[in-house]
């Protein structure tokens, strides 16, 4: 609970020190607003949410990728219709929302797109 982004940085990132971070979101939005009861993701609301949005989804397989509406992504995720295999790149995802106008569901903090060494 004492742990500052500072202290994450000088400790942690920097030292390249493996850190295991317990209830750590637990007071976002989407920590209640995107899970039931029984702790699994509420893919229909999420794709609901995010109808406005397009993100690069990447093929584990293949390592191909494509833009796709992330609520499709979504609702094939929630059908088992064979998504397993595909990633959404979720940085980028956050910049697509703003890009669409939508609530971004996360902000990275800066520290963890700068680069930590010269």
């Amino acid at each position: 609970n004492d742990l500052t982004p500072l202290l994450f940085l000088e400790h942690y990132a920097v030292a390249n020190r493996p850190v295991v971070l317990l209830e750590a979101v637990q007071k976002w939005p989407c920590w209640r607003l995107w899970r039931d009861e029984d702790g699994q993701p509420k893919l229909a609301q999420m794709a609901e949410d995010f109808e406005k949005c397009d993100g690069p989804v990447v093929n584990c397989e293949n390592d191909q990728q494509e833009t796709w509406n992330v609520a499709s992504f979504l609702r094939c995720l929630e059908q088992d219709q064979g998504c397993e295999h595909l990633y959404l790149k979720d940085w980028h995802f956050v910049q697509a929302c703003k890009t669409a106008q939508t609530e971004v569901p996360y902000e990275a903090p800066d520290f963890l797109s700068a680069p930590l060494h010269d």
